[in-house]
């Protein structure tokens, strides 16, 4: 079975990191759209979350961590979704 002449590993590269960069924007789209709701979930409301302030300022804590520069994902995503 003879081999392909040229494999196109640069394609493949630039596919594959492409693909990754995608994921990460959409992780972190999704991770900021759940920082920014006010209200707790259901499911944490009752048993984790008493004191309803605290939910605020795990979240607002949360954001600023996450978009301080030199934060956890100081780039576009955040700075379009949460500086708006």
């Amino acid at each position: 079975m003879a081999l392909p002449a040229e494999v196109p590993y640069l394609h493949i590269y630039l596919a594959f990191t492409l693909g990754v960069s995608l994921l990460h924007w959409a992780l972190d789209f999704r991770q900021l759209k759940a920082l920014r709701n006010k209200d707790p979930p259901p499911e944490l409301a009752s048993a984790a979350f008493k004191d309803p302030n605290l939910y605020k300022k795990t979240q607002a804590y949360s954001l600023d961590k996450w978009c301080e520069p030199g934060g956890l994902a100081f780039s576009t995503p955040c700075t379009a979704f949460v500086r708006t």
